[in-house]
């Protein structure tokens, strides 16, 4: 339960009472937070337990990593596009994690992980509610690969502790249950151990990607 709910904080996925990671009860057009005098207001969504929680998956060597996003290639098929995935990886990350749960992989949800000695990056997509904020930190709003984005850095005296950034990426979504297909792609990617400019031209950087 503890480290269910620890990874749902981390991109502010929503867990059940059993500690298992829940997606909200979304449209392809709902909106994972609003923002309010610059800063961000949690929304409500009404959760539902996707996927069958069974044992944390372990992380694999950078190596797998072309592996991994194949599999996820493979499970958005017609659910969610583009696969924005970063052409090179910043130093020092050594594994990467496929975070979804691995019995039912959700439909338009992309969830990866990757890790290393005093750093974290993290590429989600589909049906997120990012956290409504750091203390004390601060956010800002900002144009994020032409988009309205948001920049919310974990704390002002140390940029290098936690940042993330989150926008709608024009493309497909469809999240599970949906009837439509929605026109825009909710994105966070969170960063630890690097500073929000080095966050931001991450992402800046992020290429669809397919498999050939």
């Amino acid at each position: 339960m503890a480290i269910a709910s620890a990874l749902a904080s981390l991109v502010g996925v929503a867990c059940g009472s059993g500690g298992e990671p829940v997606a909200p009860r979304a449209t392809a057009s709902a909106a994972p937070f609003v923002l309010v005098s610059g800063t961000a207001a949690a929304a409500t969504p009404r959760p539902r337990v996707v996927g069958t929680p069974t044992a944390a998956p372990t992380p694999q060597s950078i190596l797998a990593d072309d592996e991994v996003w194949r599999r996820i290639a493979a499970d958005t098929e017609g659910t969610l596009r583009p696969l924005l995935r970063p052409p090179s990886l910043p130093a020092g990350l050594e594994t990467v994690l496929d975070k979804r749960l691995p019995a039912k992989p959700t439909p338009g949800f992309l969830y990866v992980e990757y890790g290393g000695p005093g750093k974290l990056l993290v590429i989600a997509a589909g049906p997120l509610n990012p956290p409504p904020g750091f203390e004390p930190g601060h956010q800002d709003q900002l144009t994020v690969r032409g988009q309205p984005g948001v920049l919310a850095v974990g704390d002002d005296r140390d940029p290098n502790v936690s940042s993330w950034v989150y926008w709608e990426e024009p493309g497909l979504w469809r999240p599970e249950g949906a009837e439509s297909v929605g026109p825009r792609v909710q994105y966070l990617v969170r960063g630890q151990g690097m500073s929000s400019k080095e966050l931001l031209a991450l992402v800046e950087g992020l290429r669809p990607w397919l498999p050939e």
